[in-house]
């Protein structure tokens, strides 16, 4: 189990910057380079000193590129200094600078597309009409999606209509033959007169 003690060494810091710490937003590797800074400054009780980021990186486990950029925000944000190459905490804590809050503007125009957009997605998700169709239409259609599709015709059967077909001509030509000649065959006048009601009586009183 740790068991730190002041005897072994201590980093002297003024209570009010703790207070102050309390107060202070930033990130977990901003909190960890600043502590580094405090520890390697105050710890050896020096207001600043050359602190390379190498040592930092070590110190806290983070890579160059992070404590690069971290050092560079707390700098910008005047939480520390730096004089050359030497850095060092800002006690001034009245001149530490906040995160700066974005600014939201909207304008007449962003106004006007905004209500554009909300009547244009008010259509969408209008109801659509629902038509109703009476159970016979219904009955029928599902009757149509039912049904299975006609079976194609195989080449037999084909052939079998075909010959129906044919037979069914043939004999129409044949009746026709035939009562084509039954037209053309000679009938004689006096069995043409014979069969008039008149001729038929005059043949009879005739010796």
């Amino acid at each position: 189990m740790a068991r730190p003690q002041l005897e072994n060494g201590y980093t002297p810091i003024a209570n009010e910057i703790i207070e102050k710490f309390a107060t202070l937003h930033l990130s977990p590797n901003q909190w960890q380079i600043l502590f580094c800074v405090i520890r390697k400054t105050y710890g050896y009780k020096k207001k600043v000193d050359y602190i390379a980021n190498c040592q930092i990186a070590e110190f806290t486990q983070l890579g160059k590129e992070v404590v690069s950029r971290a050092v560079k925000e707390l700098t910008e944000r005047n939480i520390l200094t730096k004089d050359g190459r030497n850095i060092g905490l800002n006690k001034d804590w009245e001149t530490w600078t906040k995160l700066a809050e974005p600014s939201i503007k909207v304008s007449n125009t962003a106004n006007n597309n905004k209500n554009v957009k909300l009547a244009i997605l008010s259509e969408e998700l209008a109801e659509p009409s629902i038509k109703v169709s009476s159970p016979l239409v219904t009955q029928n259609n599902k009757y149509i999606q039912n049904k299975e599709p006609p079976t194609p015709l195989s080449n037999n059967s084909c052939e079998k209509i075909l010959t129906r077909s044919e037979r069914r001509q043939e004999k129409y030509q044949q009746q026709l033959r035939e009562q084509e000649k039954q037209s053309r065959a000679f009938v004689p006048l006096s069995e043409i007169l014979k069969r008039l009601p008149i001729a038929r009586e005059h043949f009879e009183e005739s010796p």
